[in-house]
């Protein structure tokens, strides 16, 4: 079960992590093979620009798992602490509905891809394969926003029951 936990954490950085690796070394070659051999690899610019942004939506989901993205705080310092765990809720709840929308609008991008067919470039492959990144990070995105939103709901009733049952002895 710790294993499964683990992978369950960290699988959208460790695939980030190969991305950004494979980018590097890629884009490296092309740099070599451009400014010493002085020829192009055609395929690394249309790669890397698939990988790059498979990076960013992966490390975005998980970012989003660690509950480590950017916010405005500055409610933080004007409303009282009742008022910004409801405003932090009601964020979450719209976040969740933007997260919904591009899942959902990610999925019918990609079958109208396949149904109507639309090949990259130079690599010839459908795009449906670059497209997947859109519903794939943004139903993670959601998943994971889901279940830090339960956990900050239930914290907050049970530090509102510890400060009730506090109160009444």
């Amino acid at each position: 079960m710790a294993v499964l936990k683990l992978i369950w954490q960290n699988f959208e950085r460790w695939i980030s992590m190969f991305f950004i690796a494979f980018l590097a070394v890629i884009l490296f070659v092309e740099v070599l093979s451009r400014y010493v051999f002085y020829t192009s690899v055609g395929w690394i610019s249309e790669i890397s620009g698939f990988m790059f942004v498979w990076f960013i939506y992966l490390s975005i989901s998980y970012i989003t798992g660690q509950n480590t993205h950017i916010r405005v705080q500055i409610l933080d310092f004007l409303l009282p602490k009742i008022w910004i765990e409801r405003v932090d809720l009601g964020m979450n709840l719209l976040w969740l509905a933007f997260n919904g929308l591009m899942t959902f609008y990610g999925v019918q991008l990609v079958m109208s891809v396949v149904r109507y067919p639309f090949r990259s470039t130079i690599l010839d492959i459908s795009m449906a394969i670059p497209y997947t990144i859109i519903p794939i990070a943004f139903g993670l995105m959601t998943v994971r926003l889901l279940i830090n939103t339960w956990h900050d709901l239930m914290r907050q009733f049970k530090n509102r029951n510890d400060n009730t049952g506090r109160a009444a002895s």
